[in-house]
């Protein structure tokens, strides 16, 4: 690629024999003209850090390779003209010598206390053009406005947009258990554009049960973080004469046809089933989208009970619908007199119902780690933990690594359980 004005002019400067090239437009000896603001990278103890000054219309910082070398990118509006340079260079070890075609900048521009300083004030918005994506960022989710999940996500978003310096984007898709938004997420370009937030279902439940699908997920998807497990409670309408699952179970027995069960996720109808085989009742499965639209029908009586997130919670203060028990491993702090599933004498369920965010496969690894930090500081907000804890959303974070091996024996438990449960692949 020909070099740009500036480096045009270093290139001359080189043949005549100068070694201190000419700084960048609107630089001048490594401070800027007027307007001054940071675009620093601090990068850690191995004396590799670059460091600019740049004018509020000037775009770099790039973080180096292995070799300590340096893609530079400039953009500048004064000269009327776009300004792009992307030229490798490498910082001198010693002195104020150049090495490299192009040198745009001088390594001893700005202290190192400068450089720490400011990285520690806003490190999310040290973005690299190889460890992030510029536009704005499709977030991909499986059920449709007003469940758990998507409340959810739309906690974190705009903290995971702002932490990533980019804009999030939220799209709803929901429909056949999750698996249209994962073929979307699994279909997607591995450059961090397009992200799934999913609970267990497509990934873990749906495999279970289905014998062909549009995307194999153990291959298609990159495991960036879990954001942490999703309570399941047994609701019932309050105008069942139960007030405990032993009543429920009494009641559901008393019923020549069984009783009705609303299921919106994968979650809700593998949980509803193992409870109905636990307990020997039967449960009459009546499927909707989603949660939102299984609270009106739940409310008025149409559908008598429901295993599900903690959409249906203001219900439940509102003393439209009762908890009998809840999926947590502890009781909730939300609803702290209904018992847990083993507290009523359950065997403790295998499976778990997580959230957690993926990407396409072949993720670049920069990418995975820079998206993951920025969820994990997205959901250090208080703001953001109190959102999630209303829909019984444990915050409990995990690695990319520690998440891929989440998804890996969840998808052995849930298939254990959905067997054990007399579901079949079909």
């Amino acid at each position: 690629m020909a070099p740009g004005r500036a480096g045009q002019g270093l290139l001359q400067r080189e043949r005549n024999g100068t070694t201190d090239p000419e700084p960048p437009l609107g630089l001048h000896n490594g401070a800027p003209e007027s307007g001054p603001s940071f675009g620093v990278l601090a990068l850690p103890e191995n004396d590799r850090t670059r460091s600019v000054w740049r004018r509020p219309d000037v775009l770099d910082i790039i973080a180096p390779d292995e070799g300590g070398h340096v893609p530079c990118v400039a953009e500048s509006s004064q000269v009327g003209m776009a300004l792009r340079m992307s030229e490798w260079y490498k910082r001198p070890r010693q002195g104020s010598g150049v090495t490299g075609e192009v040198q745009m900048i001088r390594s001893r521009a700005i202290s190192r206390r400068s450089i720490l300083a400011l990285g520690a004030a806003r490190p999310w918005r040290l973005a690299s053009a190889q460890t992030a994506p510029r536009q704005p960022i499709r977030l991909l989710v499986a059920f449709p406005a007003g469940g758990v999940t998507d409340i959810a996500v739309r906690a974190f978003a705009g903290p995971l947009g702002e932490a990533l310096g980019s804009p999030v984007v939220v799209d709803n898709r929901p429909g056949a258990d999750g698996i249209i938004a994962a073929e979307l997420a699994a279909k997607a370009p591995p450059d961090g554009s397009v992200l799934f937030a999913t609970a267990a279902g497509p990934l873990n439940y749906v495999p279970a049960v289905r014998k062909v699908l549009p995307y194999d997920p153990a291959r298609d998807f990159t495991p960036i973080a879990r954001i942490g497990e999703v309570g399941f409670f047994l609701y019932v309408n309050s105008g069942l004469p139960v007030t405990s699952v032993a009543e429920l179970v009494l009641y559901a027995k008393r019923q020549p046809n069984g009783l009705t069960h609303a299921t919106a996720t994968p979650a809700s109808l593998l949980t509803s089933t193992v409870f109905a085989n636990a307990e020997g009742i039967q449960l009459l499965q009546v499927p909707y989208k989603g949660d939102a639209q299984v609270a009106p029908d739940l409310v008025s009586g149409r559908v008598q009970l429901a295993f599900a997130a903690g959409a249906h919670l203001p219900m439940v203060h509102k003393g439209a619908l009762r908890v009998l028990m809840t999926t947590l491993p502890t009781r909730s702090p939300l609803l702290p007199e209904v018992p847990t599933w083993q507290e009523i004498g359950l065997a403790v369920l295998p499976m778990k119902s997580w959230l957690g965010l993926v990407g396409p496969a072949h993720l670049p690894s920069a990418v995975v780690d820079r998206i993951s930090q920025a969820l994990r500081t997205a959901l250090r907000i208080s703001e953001v933990r109190d959102s999630l804890a209303k829909l019984a959303v444990q915050v409990d974070y995990a690695s990319s690594a520690e998440f891929a091996l989440i998804v890996k024996a969840q998808m052995i438990a849930w298939a254990d359980a959905a067997r054990l449960a007399g579901l079949k692949q079909e």
